[in-house]
């Protein structure tokens, strides 16, 4: 990463609200947060999850998503990509499992690790190995 102003910092922890926020790389400084825990929520709501999705875990507005390799992975609560609220921004390894309620963008870039479920359709796999897909989930 290169240092230079205008970096987005984000922090995430399971079962936390996360953290995003704007800093400066060129001085040296200690960073310090503090994570808020969200209320016991269903995974559903909770975003990653470790169970995986199936088609039945799955509603009809719903889209389900299974790493099974290590990709970068935007969603967005948005049919656009850098619209609506930002979901998901950061580089995810296999075993990682999330559900949103539609709309959702998703941009990824290993298309064969991302694995999607949309309204208890499994849908399979985004692409083939390595490449860089972007695809808009409507809602229903």
């Amino acid at each position: 990463m290169t240092a230079r102003e205008g970096r987005q910092l984000e922090i995430t922890l399971p079962g936390h609200q996360s953290v995003v926020t704007t800093i400066n790389l060129t001085q040296d400084r200690t960073l310090s947060y503090t994570l808020t825990p969200t209320p016991q929520a269903p995974a559903e709501a909770s975003g990653p999850s470790n169970a995986s999705v199936t088609p039945s875990s799955v509603g009809p507005k719903q889209i389900g998503i299974n790493i099974t390799a290590r990709t970068w992975l935007e969603v967005y609560q948005s049919t656009t990509r850098n619209q609506g609220d930002r979901l998901v921004y950061a580089t995810v390894d296999a075993g990682r499992h999330y559900v949103f309620d539609l709309p959702v963008y998703l941009h990824v870039g290993n298309a064969a690790g991302v694995d999607i479920v949309v309204g208890g359709k499994d849908l399979g796999a985004m692409g083939s190995p390595g490449a860089v897909v972007s695809r808009a989930f409507p809602a229903p």
